[in-house]
């Protein structure tokens, strides 16, 4: 798999070592047509101080939403958003969000428990607030 990294000035570039550690699939050389799948990551990141993380968490729909826009317009025809806890320097867990592993990341894996600050952050941003960066995935085929 060849991973690029969209930036905000619209250019590509390879992606980095820690995300090409991070989306490495086993089995994800060749896709079903032999070829090899291309793929182009926006990073969103939430790490910072309480204020700013709060800030970010309110408005990480809308920033996942125009990452998707940015890599459709690039030809990009299938998007997956992936969760980093607790950030890209030292992830220790990685998951789809919208999919089986994100409910049990929730249950099981995440210390944060369920209070209603919790959930409620959760409803408002989308993901787990522990979440350090979101990447957003799109492949081409």
């Amino acid at each position: 798999m060849t991973l690029y990294e969209l930036h905000g000035d619209g250019a590509t570039s390879p992606a980095t070592e820690d995300l090409t550690g991070i989306l490495a699939e086993p089995g994800a050389e060749f896709g079903a047509d032999g070829h090899e799948p291309t793929c182009i990551v926006v990073r969103i990141v939430i790490d910072g101080p309480i204020r700013a993380r709060a800030w970010r968490l309110l408005w990480l729909r809308l920033a996942c939403h125009r990452a998707a826009r940015r890599l459709r317009e690039r030809g990009v025809h299938r998007t997956r958003r992936f969760a980093v806890l607790p950030g890209l320097v030292a992830p220790f867990l990685v998951y789809e969000l919208g999919t089986s592993a994100e409910r049990y990341a929730a249950d099981r894996l995440t210390l944060g428990g369920a209070g209603i600050l919790r959930r409620l952050a959760r409803l408002v941003s989308g993901c787990d607030p522990d979440a350090g960066a979101i990447l957003v995935v799109g492949e081409h085929q």
